[in-house]
């Protein structure tokens, strides 16, 4: 009899949280390139992004999930060169340090356009933050949240794959072109963006998480006005299904464009199973909120 050999487990050097983005995105490029004022309210959650023996190992397709993943790996390789650099400075800094190499690779896009905060700030903080962005500035605004609010949105959410492959460069190049236009409806559907990521944060501070999942769509809507590009038939078909089937909310994470959907439900597990039914290519992400920063995480 052959004897059956046992695989030990990969040891993981260094992991980077990801994290969902739920009303604001755009706008913190925008106040870095336009110097306007700006809010996003995002958090971190777990499945990490690992450094193995191995090497990088990711939960997304080579496209992008949508989930700040490439932020995550680009963070892990800067991180494995300089592993005393988690030690030697605080969080702030290291947010702004891992934005800054954002901005570095962004070189030779057209009007240099920039990354704003979206990524960088909530993968090295974790937890929810609202994030008002002004320029180049960036502060937390201040929340008392219970922790039974953050896991029951925890449970109302789910996290659902299109492998719909998505190019956020390209996005956020023609989003900024709009915006650069001066015509009126981007003007105003960045503005609608904005307002959302603060109600957001203050309605769940309030514990109003049924408002939260209409503002996740309210942003959605209005995303969608800064491009054609950011959506498609087949995206609005998976949304609508998923709001005439249980969710009262829902947007694609990132950019747009493909990768994951966020849906707000009472019921995700029975929506779940609805929009695998509808669509067998689709495919549930199990997730988690992560807490720790990025410091406490690789402690």
């Amino acid at each position: 009899m052959d004897k059956q050999v046992l695989k030990s487990p990969l040891r993981i050097d260094l992991k980077s949280p990801l994290r969902i983005d739920f009303a604001g995105g755009y706008t913190d490029n925008l106040a870095v390139y336009y110097g306007i004022e700006s809010y996003l309210s995002s958090v971190a959650i777990n499945p990490h992004i690992e450094l193995t023996e191995q090497g990088i190992r990711t939960i997304g397709s080579p496209q992008g999930s949508g989930l700040a993943e490439s932020t995550a790996i680009l963070f892990l390789k800067h991180l494995q060169a300089s592993k005393r650099f988690l030690k030697e400075k605080p969080l702030d800094e290291i947010a702004k340090e891992l934005w800054e190499l954002e901005l570095k690779g962004l070189d030779g896009l057209p009007h240099g356009l920039a990354y704003g905060i979206g990524d960088s700030y909530p993968l090295v903080l974790g937890g929810f933050n609202c994030f008002r962005c002004y320029g180049k500035e960036v502060e937390l605004v201040k929340l008392n949240i219970k922790g039974e609010t953050l896991d029951l949105l925890n449970d109302r959410l789910l996290l659902l794959s299109t492998n719909i492959p998505r190019k956020s460069l390209d996005l956020n190049d023609i989003v900024c072109e709009n915006y650069e236009s001066g015509e009126l409806k981007y003007k105003t559907a960045v503005s609608t963006l904005s307002d959302c990521a603060l109600k957001f944060a203050q309605a769940l501070e309030a514990g109003n998480l049924d408002e939260c999942g209409r503002l996740i769509s309210k942003n959605w809507e209005a995303q969608k006005q800064l491009a054609s590009q950011i959506s498609s038939s087949e995206i609005d078909l998976i949304y609508d299904f998923a709001i005439s089937h249980g969710a009262l909310g829902g947007k694609l994470c990132g950019a747009g464009g493909g990768g994951y959907f966020v849906f707000y439900t009472h019921d995700r597990n029975e929506l779940g199973r609805k929009l695998i039914e509808r669509f067998p290519s689709c495919s549930i992400q199990p997730f988690q909120f992560e807490y720790k920063n990025i410091k406490e995480l690789n402690s």
